[in-house]
């Protein structure tokens, strides 16, 4: 008898010291993105990343041990400059699929970002993946202005 309990949405937010565009171009060129989407130390590198409604991603995050991590999924909605809708999915993983919502919105200082991760399995993913979306969104505040 399987006793996980599904865990309620995370729900993170953060303000990016860069204007919307800058923020957008960010998350929606692949080469960008592999400069941020890994947290911590981790390296990211993206193989296959087509933004657009029904296009697919596969994302590696590689630890500093050599240990790899791979994400992937299908954009099920692309709102430019708007929002962001995921299918995400770790590999190895085919039981367990979930979904992430990125918002974007142009503040007075700054682009705000709220990201919605949903049907996540259990209260230790939603842990794990707190910190892993907390992680990524140091390296794209640390990292942005340098693109």
């Amino acid at each position: 008898m399987n006793t996980t309990v599904a865990a309620p949405p995370l729900n993170i937010e953060r303000t990016i010291d860069a204007t919307l565009a800058e923020t957008w171009t960010a998350w929606t060129e692949p080469e960008l993105v592999a400069r941020w989407f890994a947290p911590g130390n981790m390296r990211a590198e993206v193989l296959e990343y087509d933004v657009r409604s029904g296009g697919h991603y596969r994302i590696r995050m590689r630890d500093e041990e050599g240990g790899t991590h791979t994400v992937g999924g299908e954009f099920v909605e692309v709102t430019p400059q708007r929002r962001l809708v995921i299918s995400w999915a770790w590999e190895g993983d085919a039981t367990t699929q979930s979904k992430v919502t990125v918002d974007f919105d142009a503040g007075n200082v700054g682009t705000r970002l709220r990201i919605l991760h949903e049907d996540l399995p259990s209260e230790e993913s939603a842990a794990k993946h707190k910190q892993g979306w907390i992680g990524c969104l140091d390296n794209l505040c640390n990292r942005i202005n340098a693109f």
